[in-house]
């Protein structure tokens, strides 16, 4: 089930991006959920609560986030984002910065320790646009 899971098709689709917000749609049919929803990130600096809907339906890092909310700003071009996990008692930071180049989206990770600030986890991610149709 978890296998199954991890490897489904997800569609994450940047509806619209300003300098201080980003609107996402996304759609996931799974072992774990069947979504077809929408939500807003706002990208301010600012820690903001994340989506509640969004948070009943993952199945990521997002779960593992006691505070409920999520942290995004613009480090030049890129956008990032911060969120506080905890993993088996752990305090964490999970960090993601997106990097647009062309049609090719990397996300790359980061985990660390939030006491020490510790790498655990380095990993990215590449999506390429689908053309609509």
């Amino acid at each position: 089930q978890a296998q199954e899971c991890a490897t489904s098709k997800k569609e994450f689709l940047h509806a619209e991006l300003t300098e201080g917000k980003l609107t996402v749609k996304f759609k996931a049919a799974d072992t774990t959920r069947n979504a077809d929803f929408g939500y807003d990130i706002h990208i301010d600096g600012r820690p903001h609560e994340i989506d509640p809907f969004l948070r009943s339906r993952a199945n990521n890092s997002i779960k593992l986030n006691p505070t409920g909310c999520w942290t995004h700003w613009w480090d030049g071009p890129d956008l990032l984002m911060e969120q506080p996990c905890v993993v088996r008692g752990e305090e964490l930071v999970h960090r993601v910065a997106r990097v647009l180049t062309g049609d090719l989206l990397r996300a790359h990770e980061l985990i660390t320790k939030r006491a020490t600030g510790e790498e655990l986890l380095r990993a990215v991610h590449a999506y390429v646009r689908v053309p609509e149709g």
